[in-house]
This record gives C-alpha cells, structure tokens and sequence, in this order.
C-alpha cells in the first residue's frame, strides 16, 4: 500500500531498516553510469542522454518524444549536399558531336549531329525515326571530318534557319544555311546557300563548329589546316581563315565577309560563350604535350593565342615569329592518358548551385571531367569527375542545364547527385 502525504502535512522520516534496504537496492544498480543495470532499458519518458552520458545529468525529463529532424534538401539544392551526377539520356547513336535545343514552340525538342551526317530529331527522351537532315555519302565524314555543328537563327522560328557546317566530298570546310521547317522539323535542302568555304589541305584539324554569339553573329572555328605542327604556318599567319575563330553577320548580304575574332589556334574543336557574361572560351586542342583554355573577354579581340610559337604555355617552334601573345587561362599535360581536350559551357543552370560560374572540360582519351573558376588571385581549376566516356562535346539546353556528349554513342544530362564540387569551385557565400 502507498502512502499519501497530504498537502501541508511534514513527511515522517523513514524507519531505519527501509534505508538500509534503499541502499543495498541502489549498490545494485551500477551496471551502468545513472544507476541503470546494463542491458536494461531507460524508463519510458527519461532522456537517453543522461543514462548514455550525452546530456547533462540532473535535466527534468518532459515525458516527451524529441522531434524528428528534418529531412535535408536533395543534393545540388540550395542547403542540400552539393554535388552532381551525370545520369543516361540517349543511346545508339552514331558518333554524336552536338547536342541543339529547338527554340521556339513544343518544349523538349533538341537536335543531334551524327558525324557520318544525319541530324536526328529528339522528342522527349525518343529519337524519331526520319532525321531532320542525312548528308550520309556526300560529305567526307572519316577521321575529324563528317557533319560537325548545326546552330538555329537567334530570331528562329520567326527566322527559320539552319545553319550547318560540314567538311564535303574534297575535304573542305563549307558553312550552308538552310530554310528548317518549325513544325516538322525537317530541311529544305532546294534552297541551300552557301555562306563560306574553306580549303582544308590535311584532313585533320577542321575544327568546324558554328554557334551565334550574344551578338548576333555566327561564330566558327577552324583549325591549322593539319598535319602536325602547322607545317603551312597558318597559326601566325594574318592572311589565312584558318587556325582562328571568325564571325559572320549573316543578316547582310550574302555571302558574308569573316572576320577574325581570334588567330593562333591549332585546333578550337569546342568553344562557348558564358551566357552571364558574354566572354567566349576556346577549348584549343594540343600537339603532343599540352591541352589549353582561352578566353576572349566580351568586347574584346582580336588575340593571338600563340600557336606555333607556343603550346599552351610551351615554346614548341623556335622559328616561327610572334607579337603579342595571350597565354591560356588553364591547361593540362597529356600525362595520366590525356589526348584531347573537349571545351564545355559555363555552367549557368539552376539545379546544381555549386557549380554556377564554373566553367566544365573534359579530356577525350581520360574521360577526366574538370572545372574551372575565376578567383580572387587567379583562376581556380579542379577534377570534378573520372569518368568512363569518351566526351565528343558538351551541350546546353535553353534553361542552361547541360549535358555530356559520349563519342561512342550516348548522351548524358548533368544532374543533381552526390558527387561532391570541390569547395574551391563553389560560388562565395
């Protein structure tokens, strides 16, 4: 039977032999710091804090369960783990080179250049099966040469252009614009014209991209014009369309005339601009020793890169002349298994905020996925990633998302995950 004090009524004190049977049961109950025999359980509303030594001793319990965290946001997300994840997109395509987003009208419809020659539509996540374009058997399509860019008319559907840059049956460069039907996503190849053409005398470094600048204009790159160690001497030469990017205004008159941007170059395979501020980076593919990024500032141009003078930063031709040289703004060496550096975007998406400003590369051979950041003291450049693929090129999508191009014949999207950007490459807080 239990005893009730009643309020106000002074607690009698406790017969001697209840003490000492209090304290035998306390000694026995040692087990554990807290007074709990070990294995026993914590009495239902103590803190577990107190019997396992991680709270202070003493603390009232509330007889309550603590609350259940929160959960933490998905990676990539703004107080989420920061990290990436390149996730399948496409599969069985035939050396893909370019990944185009069609502006204008049905959401989640891009184009993809196959080297062989045919531009596949995309809707969704499925390839239709009629191409928009099939130059297979017209075009020299072997080694660096094939079917190399497509770029839409800034103004497109209102302007329904095409713009296509290929290497044709003898080898050389051609630009054509042709009229692209906005809803079927099909070529009218009657009323193509030509805009530029260049005579490439090796097959190798065609360079042979095209993209519209904020501008307005059409940019292409080219490359030496082949062989190994610009044997022509076209990179220092200011006569030459080749190793240079150049621009078009195709909204004159026609044929128009190029200028160049950008001279030195041995071969620029991929370049972009930054949507966010206009500067253009140049992805220039080395000789034998080292792979180099560019940057031509907004407004700026046109720079001598150097090539043959330097590669990268290293004098490769101790005869041929030079003035005025703009040295890379990062590079790599071929050592590791390094070939061949393929030029990306900087990212300027919205599902990954680590990475936004942070220019990403990649080397054809390793697979090794890099970006790149203007810091306080200089530029900041760091692996993001070692992957299995074969990075052909990468694209961009109309919010800025981007993808990964694999030459082997797939397509991958840049998505939130758990790889980790390194700390140096996230934006400042």
């Amino acid at each position: 039977m239990r005893r009730v004090r009643r309020p106000g009524t002074p607690a009698a004190a406790p017969p001697l032999a209840l003490v000492l049977v209090l304290v035998v049961i306390l000694a026995a109950g040692c087990g554990l710091p807290g007074g709990r025999p070990a294995g026993t359980p914590a009495p239902a509303g103590q803190e577990q804090g107190a019997a396992d030594g991680g709270s202070d001793a003493g603390t009232p319990s509330t007889g309550q369960e603590p609350p259940a965290p929160e959960p933490s946001p998905p990676a990539g997300e703004p107080g989420g783990p920061p990290g990436f994840q390149l996730v399948g997109w496409l599969t069985g395509l035939d050396r893909p080179v370019q990944v185009v987003p069609v502006p204008g009208g049905t959401p989640g419809r891009y184009l993809v250049v196959e080297q062989a020659g045919r531009l596949l539509v995309v809707d969704g996540d499925a390839v239709r099966d009629q191409p928009a374009l099939d130059l297979r058997g017209r075009i020299a399509a072997r080694g660096e040469q094939g079917l190399l860019s497509v770029a839409f008319h800034p103004r497109y559907p209102e302007e329904p252009w095409l713009f296509a840059s290929y290497t044709d049956a003898g080898g050389d460069t051609r630009v054509v614009r042709y009229a692209m039907d906005p809803e079927a996503l099909r070529v009218d190849e009657s009323g193509a014209v030509t805009l530029l053409s260049v005579d490439q005398p090796y097959a190798n470094h065609n360079g042979g991209l095209i993209l519209f600048g904020p501008d307005g204009l059409l940019y292409l790159g080219l490359g030496d014009g082949g062989s190994a160690g610009d044997p022509l001497g076209h990179g220092q030469n200011p006569d030459t369309l080749l190793a240079t990017v150049l621009r078009l205004d195709v909204d004159g008159p026609l044929p128009p005339d190029p200028e160049v941007v950008a001279y030195g170059l041995r071969n620029p395979w991929r370049f972009s601009f930054d949507r966010g501020t206009g500067d253009l980076y140049i992805a220039d593919v080395g000789q034998n020793a080292v792979e180099e990024v560019n940057l031509l500032p907004a407004g700026s141009g046109p720079l001598n890169f150097g090539w043959n003078a330097w590669e990268g930063s290293r004098r490769f031709s101790r005869t041929a002349p030079f003035s005025d040289v703009t040295f890379p703004i990062a590079e790599y060496t071929h050592d590791g298994g390094h070939c061949s550096i393929t030029g990306g975007y900087v990212y300027r998406g919205r599902d990954i905020p680590a990475l936004d400003g942070v220019y990403l590369f990649a080397d054809y051979c390793s697979g090794v996925l890099w970006g790149l950041r203007r810091g306080a003291e200089g530029w900041i450049m760091e692996v993001l990633a070692d992957t299995d693929l074969q990075p052909s090129a990468f694209g961009e999508d109309l919010d800025g998302e981007i993808f990964i191009i694999d030459h082997r014949g797939a397509v991958y999207r840049l998505e939130p995950g758990d790889t980790p950007v390194p700390e140096s490459l996230r934006p400042a807080p």
